[in-house]
């Protein structure tokens, strides 16, 4: 089986929105933060300097990453995109909805669902849609 890791994109909010995560998650750096003018060998304008080329985050067996898009990479693109969260229980399914959806939007709150799970859906402060649902 293939393992699958979330990369997001952002367009300069990518080292707030990944530091927010790791506090919400309550996990670690996975690795040190890349900017843009770690690699560059030219001068970047001053917009660009501290832009992220790469930042990660440890989540055990997979990751979530993230990097701001410059010119000539912006994607004029809205990704339909749910990264879903399936927690061992409803009090880490309740604490993760209320850390992630912090000044978001929330479009189905965390309650029992006819298919039997416990569930709710929202966009967070930056846009990114989640699902956090658990199986009882």
């Amino acid at each position: 089986m293939v393992k699958v890791n979330v990369y997001l994109k952002f367009n300069g909010q990518t080292e707030e929105a990944m530091l927010f995560y790791k506090d919400a998650l309550k996990v670690d750096l996975a690795g040190p933060i890349v900017r843009y003018q770690d690699i560059s060998d030219k001068e970047l304008p001053d917009e660009e300097k501290n832009l992220i080329l790469n930042m990660g985050l440890d989540l055990g067996e997979s990751m979530l990453m993230a990097s701001d898009t410059k010119e000539p990479m912006h994607w004029d693109l809205v990704p339909n995109v749910t990264i879903n969260l399936n927690p061992k229980s409803r009090e880490e399914a309740d604490r993760l909805f209320a850390a992630l959806s912090e000044g978001g939007h929330i479009i189905y709150p965390l309650e029992d669902q006819p298919w039997g799970d416990y569930f709710g859906h929202f966009r967070d402060k930056f846009g990114v849609a989640w699902d956090i649902m658990v199986n009882d």
